[in-house]
Formats: C-alpha cells, structure tokens, sequence
C-alpha cells in the first residue's frame, strides 16, 4: 500500500488480491435506488446509513450517463441540457 495524500494515511484496498466484475456487480446498488434499499444493501456488508452518506459523496464529483440522470430529474422538472452531461 502507498501513502496517502496526507502523511501516515495508507492507500489502496485491502480486502482482496482477485476482483472481477462480475462479483462486483452483484454487490453495487443500481442507479437511483431508493434509500431503504441502499442502507439495507451495505447492512448486508457490514455497513450503515454513514459509511452510505460517505460511499455516495464521491458520486457526486463524476459525470454521469444522461439517460440514468434524465430519468430521475423527469419528475422534478425540466429536462437537462445534454451539455451539462
């Protein structure tokens, strides 16, 4: 493992030396999920409603797919320029 940007801050995963998709699939909630299915999903892990606020943080910086972002906007107004996609 490296450092981290902060001295003494190890980075890197620790929870396996094997990862496939197809594991991860399984495990990743599905776009626009509802609350109770994502806190109930990392209950399943071994994680709560805080470790869901601190996962779903680091979504809100990446771009993303403008069908999946259009389908959840479309009941709460106008459509998304496809610029800011």
């Amino acid at each position: 493992m490296g450092g981290g940007a902060i001295p003494g801050v190890a980075r890197g995963r620790r929870d396996g030396v094997q990862f496939l998709a197809s594991e991860a699939n399984t495990d990743l909630p599905p776009p626009l999920p509802d609350y109770d299915s994502v806190v109930s999903m990392l209950a399943e892990k071994g994680l709560n409603a805080r470790d869901m606020d601190l996962l779903s943080g680091s979504h809100t910086v990446e771009k993303e797919n403008c069908a999946v972002m259009q389908s959840g906007l479309d009941s709460h107004g106008p459509e998304i320029a496809p610029r800011f996609c």
